[in-house]
């Protein structure tokens, strides 16, 4: 993380363009000297179509340049956003006052045609996308963003493109005669290696059209910026290597990961947010330095999301490897009518500029800190890696391949971390290690593990149970789980959760070193076999198999006791204590560390204020603050433990975050 924090808004071309709005726009923006470092214009066709008359652009381009220069005087930096890349198919955007598209369609697995989306590499495109991105490097801006709609899914169009004449005949040589024969070998199961082929060719073809676009700034200013705004496996996996290939080419010093969470009715999803933008930013190449979290809630619905929940997903991404925020939220067209509407923000405004030193002070603090925890296990190879004998392959929304289904381990307690090479574990959930390597595997096995039985299974039929220590027996509905008289369990023997929609597996040991910590109980209270067991394997190993609903309904006490212990097991670099084995709430921790030093970031996930607790940090830190919204710290009553520190925490709001810094 070697930039800056650093505050970019994306900033609507029917705001901008207008003197009124865009006056007061930067009226607001001004309110403070520190809530704007950077200005993304948008030069977006109106209805998200992928041809907008160039003559059209070039006239936007002219009042750019006008509030560039007025916009550098103030020392804002200012580019340029183009939206959209490839256009969208969606029957409720399409207008009949669209003009004709130039170019190629797109066209999907099934033969139908797309005639609002451009087939990326089609010739006719990529010169037209040569004389738009020349155009906007001759209006002079710091950068041109390369938007996140460069991808070949979750286009509202046709299904999984491209399979145009060019794009098959470009494959594999041109070894297959027609859309027909190669959909046929991609949807055949034996043709795995096929398919990461095809994936790696969808890569290929958004690179090539990334390269189009760099090679025309470098015509023009080669010091000029082309970002790229990217998504994460959950949204996508059908293209592969699509973010390290893409900004390679486009040499992006800029990177955006984005994708989901977007109000405030569901809001543990700024925490599954946060997971997959670090998803994204793990895969950056070196050359991007500024990593700018793409906040939103379209479409912008002023009260839809609180200013308390954008301020805990700035929290939250810088946590997760940006040492920024895209804010792009403000009002669309439609609301701002009259200027006077920017007067809303005002408070939101007032509440960045407070925060701004607190959030300056952490990205400074955690630069070069790996981001440590438990990795719910990814593949950005995933779909290609399917199993497709029932359904043929194009279906990559299975859920029995969910990468985020693990995630809410993450609010009892446990830190969690996209990073593979600083995780202390791996949350294996479902048929995810189907699309893994033996040799990933034995690595992710070497360490810690927290695992369902569907993983199991899959590990069973790869020959590899051993280093699981079980293997998955009978099932039974309507069961429940049983602690057992094991430390792990503290004084919660015998305590019971009832999972209501899932199976109980019985969990067939394989060696005498098996440790049971539950049981199977059904309806009747007939005891059966272990359901959750831990197991040290050859290769050192800490595993821990759950065979009874592994992933939800997970708030009761002893499994936050049960989580601990594992935690710590597992060295975990940190854990949580409670003050009474009853008295615990819903804690979300992300951490950055080296054992010397920590940030760790506390997001109370509950509509309660939380209890106060203790944070054990593992390492030689002797000393911890609570960072304060002004930047200021204050210090905290640590106590040395056996493997590290122990941390004082407060009672925290409910869906408030605290941050503590430990050296």
């Amino acid at each position: 993380m070697p930039a800056p924090f650093k505050i970019a808004w994306r900033v609507s071309d029917r705001i901008w363009e207008d003197d009124a709005k865009f006056d007061a726009l930067l009226n607001l923006l001004q309110r403070h000297g520190n809530v704007v470092d950077e200005m993304a214009l948008f030069i977006a066709e109106p209805s998200n179509y992928v041809y907008d008359p160039l003559d059209r652009v070039a006239k936007l381009l002219e009042i750019f340049k006008q509030r560039a220069e007025l916009l550098r005087a103030r020392g804002i930096t200012v580019g340029i956003n183009f939206w959209p890349t490839f256009g969208s198919g969606a029957a409720y955007e399409k207008s009949p006052l669209r003009p004709p598209m130039p170019f190629p369609p797109v066209v999907g697995v099934d033969g139908s045609v797309e005639d609002s989306i451009a087939c990326p590499i089609s010739p006719e495109f990529l010169a037209y996308t040569r004389e738009k991105y020349t155009l906007a490097a001759k209006a002079a801006p710091d950068f041109i963003w390369v938007d996140d709609d460069t991808r070949f899914t979750h286009l509202n169009g046709v299904p999984y493109p491209c399979f145009c004449q060019r794009c098959v005949a470009g494959f594999e040589g041109g070894r297959f005669s027609s859309r027909e024969v190669l959909v046929a070998a991609l949807n055949a199961p034996e043709n795995r290696e096929l398919r990461r082929k095809w994936s790696a060719y969808g890569a290929d073809r958004l690179a090539r059209y990334c390269a189009e676009a760099r090679a025309a700034v470098d015509s023009v200013d080669p010091s000029i910026d082309t970002p790229f705004m990217t998504v994460g496996p959950t949204h996508t996996t059908y293209s592969g290597d699509f973010i390290e290939k893409c900004m390679a080419v486009l040499r992006s010093r800029r990177g955006r990961p984005g994708h989901g969470f977007y109000w405030d009715d569901r809001p543990e999803g700024m925490l599954y947010k946060a997971m997959e933008v670090g998803r994204q930013t793990v895969r950056y190449p070196a050359h991007t330095v500024d990593v700018l979290y793409e906040e939103e809630s379209y479409p912008c619905a002023y009260l839809d999301k609180a200013v308390q929940t954008r301020i805990n997903e700035v929290w939250l991404a810088l946590a997760a490897g940006c040492n920024g925020v895209a804010f792009n939220h403000l009002p669309f067209p439609a609301s701002t009518g009259d200027p006077r509407m920017f007067d809303a923000y005002r408070r939101e405004i007032d509440e960045f500029h407070r925060m701004r030193p607190a959030w300056e002070r952490y990205v400074d603090f955690v630069k070069d800190l790996p981001w440590q925890g438990f990795r719910p296990a990814d593949n950005i190879f995933l779909m290609a890696g399917m199993d497709c004998t029932e359904g043929g392959w194009f279906r990559e929304n299975n859920p029995d391949y969910a990468v985020d289904k693990p995630q809410q381990v993450g609010q009892m307690g446990l830190p969690l971390t996209a990073d593979a090479d600083a995780a202390c574990g791996t949350l294996l959930a479902g048929k995810i290690i189907e699309t893994l390597s033996d040799e990933e595997l034995k690595k992710i096995f070497s360490k810690g593990v927290l695992m369902d039985v569907e993983a199991l299974k899959v590990l069973t039929a790869r020959g590899l149970a051993k280093w699981a220590g079980v293997k998955a027996g009978d099932y039974r509905m309507f069961a429940r789980e049983r602690c057992t008289h094991h430390p792990f369990n503290g004084p919660f023997a015998g305590y019971e959760r009832f999972g209501i929609f899932d199976p109980a597996y019985d969990l067939l040991p394989l060696d005498d070193g098996v440790e049971a910590l539950a049981i199977s109980v059904d309806a009747y209270d007939v005891e059966y076999k272990p359901c959750m067991t831990i197991y040290e394997n050859e290769l050192g190993g800490r595993v821990a198999v759950c065979g009874y609903s592994p992933w939800r309904f997970l708030g009761h006490p002893y499994k936050l006791w049960q989580f601990k212990s594992l935690a710590q097991w597992m060295e975990s670099p940190l854990s949580i204590k409670w003050p009474a084995p009853t008295s615990v709430s819903r804690l979300a921790p992300f951490i950055r560390g080296d054992g010397k030093r920590a940030a760790v970031l506390l997001i109370n996930a509950s509509l309660d204020s939380s209890q106060p607790c203790e944070l054990l940090l593992r390492g030689s830190m002797t000393r911890a603050v609570i960072l304060n919204p002004n930047g200021s710290c204050t210090d905290l009553p640590v106590k040395a433990d056996r493997e590290g520190l122990c941390v004082p925490v407060p009672s925290i709001q409910p869906w408030r975050p605290m941050v503590i810094l430990a050296e």
